[in-house]
């Protein structure tokens, strides 16, 4: 089979929630890579990242999400994943609370 060659791309940094309501959450971060082909946003409730849930796929070079799936008054960790094929680079958690309104 075929292999490649491309280097993993750069984890991105500066994840944080700049703005968090109790039905949204928007996530930005620092794009540290030129050679991701997407970014892939993953949510838990847990801190240990225990079963994760893909929430969103975007193009490469984003560095904004709006997560419009969240409840109130509910913990949740996210990540952001650069990925190519040359495999990933993961960004560290960023937990987050909702506010009740």
């Amino acid at each position: 089979p075929p292999t490649s060659t491309a280097a993993r791309p750069t984890k991105l940094t500066d994840l944080a929630a700049p703005r968090i309501k109790p039905n949204s959450v928007q996530l930005t971060w620092s794009d540290n890579s030129t050679t991701e082909t997407a970014f892939i946003i993953e949510r838990s409730i847990t801190s240990i990242f225990g079963n994760p849930v893909e929430i969103a796929t975007l193009p490469a070079n984003t560095t904004t999400f709006v997560d419009p799936t969240v409840t109130r008054r509910t913990s949740y960790v996210y990540r952001v994943i650069a990925r190519n094929a040359g495999g990933t680079g993961i960004s560290l958690p960023l937990s987050v609370q909702t506010p009740r309104r």
